[in-house]
């Protein structure tokens, strides 16, 4: 998605008009999901149960980083892993600093994170971490 459904940032002018809505689709689901967004060009990762959203920087404006996402899936789980990488050109970057009119590199852990969802159970008992799911 364009704009990210977690904000980095506090915004009035820049909500999803049908934020609510897809959230409520989003949630019918048990399986792990990734919802990845932009356009603030800054970090965030938030996890609320299996539901994994992440706002990504930008390579054209501050902090011009990028982000890269291993996902590992098991049986009875699912592995995002985060690894935040800025641009070795620490000159531009200094000058791009200059322009941005909030802190958009966020917290440590809006930029490198594992995160393990756990699957729900294929026996039908409708639990994660469930033994039977690890047969």
């Amino acid at each position: 998605m364009h704009f990210p459904t977690v904000y980095p940032t506090v915004s009035r002018d820049h909500d999803i008009v049908n934020l609510y809505a897809f959230n409520e689709i989003v949630k019918k689901y048990d399986n792990p999901i990734l919802v990845l967004g932009g356009h603030f060009h800054a970090n965030k990762i938030r996890q609320t149960d299996n539901i994994v959203e992440v706002a990504s920087p930008s390579l054209t404006s501050y902090p011009i980083a990028l982000r890269f996402i291993t996902i590992d899936n098991h049986s009875d789980k699912t592995v995002f892993t985060f690894d935040y990488r800025e641009t070795n050109l620490k000159d531009v970057q200094a000058i791009a600093k200059t322009k941005i009119g909030w802190p958009t590199c966020g917290k440590d852990c809006d930029q490198n994170a594992v995160i393990t969802v756990e699957k729900v159970c294929k026996c039908g008992c409708g639990k994660r971490n469930c033994k039977c799911n690890q047969k």
